[in-house]
């Protein structure tokens, strides 16, 4: 199995990229689908099906009743082969990320750029968006444990375990 643990997109988020997106990519280049959008944590890569008990047990008391993540865009652009939308650093995110990849055995590379894939490309490509003006707060409130299964037409994701985060109340 390969596997990753990710944050999944809040759904005014998806509707945040969908605005600001490109509307045309090169050619050669494609969307991914909205509904597999993930902030990536840690990847694991190719494990066996029988270490996922123990892989479950090192993350829930990391990933269970952690606080919510709220991360804003900080614009899209081109990353080698990959279009992101780059979020802008939260030291609170990358010590979460740091504990999994100590708990996980995983080689953890400094700095974690939090961003989401939203279009691949079979050739380099180079272009940052303009400045984006509307910057929202999204609120990452779970983290998944999934399975990335690779096919020709691009990779499924199938979640595996969920983990709720702690959403603490608003100050008035």
């Amino acid at each position: 199995m390969r596997l990753f643990v990710a944050l999944p997109i809040p759904p005014e988020a998806v509707g945040w990229i969908m605005q600001y997106r490109p509307p045309i990519l090169p050619a050669g280049a494609y969307w991914t689908n909205p509904y597999h959008w993930h902030l990536t944590l840690a990847f694991l890569g190719e494990q066996e099906e029988a270490l996922v008990p123990e892989i479950h047990r090192r993350l829930e008391p990391i990933l269970q009743g952690h606080p919510a993540q709220s991360l804003r865009p900080l614009y899209i652009g081109w990353v080698r082969y990959a279009l992101w939308v780059h979020l802008e650093p939260a030291p609170t995110l990358e010590s979460l990320v740091k504990l999994i990849h100590k708990a996980l055995n995983l080689e953890f590379r400094a700095p974690f750029r939090p961003h989401i894939t939203i279009a691949r490309s079979r050739r380099l490509l180079q272009w940052q968006s303009p400045p984006i003006s509307e910057r929202p707060l999204f609120s990452f409130t779970t983290a998944h444990l999934c399975e990335s299964i690779l096919r020709p037409s691009g990779a499924e994701y199938r979640t595996i375990q969920r983990y709720l985060f702690r959403i603490d109340p608003q100050p008035v």
